[in-house]
């Protein structure tokens, strides 16, 4: 009986650590920046860790610039540019960033990016956008520490 506790025991404090371990989300230093492409290319993106108040260890908000397109093969129903979404609260390494955009011509374009700091320096997401701008991809991006601005000021 106690052997048969006892290794019921030593498993159920392995899985609670392995779970734990799981949910621990990765700590990004602030003014880390991570920018690439899409994984059809259909955009550029750049995420910055930021942090919204002075002294913080682990970023708690991320700025999202999205570019459609490039100058060589432009988009039709969308404009080559840069997207600049709102800044995005952290939580648990996770963020999501929404904006809706007016195009010269009119139309309306949007975009959700949704995003998870796996460590402290890759981050992997999806860019959700209006069909227009090239629809549904996702990223998979390498940071740079300490490279971009770190808090509201930019310092």
């Amino acid at each position: 009986m106690k052997r048969t506790l006892s290794s019921i025991l030593i498993i159920l404090v392995a899985a609670l650590t392995a779970a734990a371990v799981a949910l621990a989300a990765a700590s990004v230093k602030p003014g880390t920046t991570f920018a690439g492409t899409t994984a059809h290319k259909h955009y550029a993106i750049s995420v910055g860790a930021k942090c919204s108040k002075k002294g913080c260890a682990s970023a708690n908000s991320a700025l999202v610039i999205v570019t459609a397109g490039s100058r060589s093969t432009p988009i039709a129903g969308c404009e080559f540019a840069g997207y600049a979404l709102p800044l995005a609260k952290v939580s648990g390494g996770k963020f999501t960033a929404t904006q809706r955009f007016i195009e010269p011509n009119g139309s309306q374009i949007s975009f959700a990016v949704t995003g998870k700091f796996t460590s402290a320096i890759k981050v992997t997401g999806t860019i959700v956008a209006s069909k227009s701008c090239g629809g549904k991809d996702t990223f998979s991006l390498k940071g740079r520490p300490g490279t971009g601005p770190t808090g509201p000021s930019g310092r």
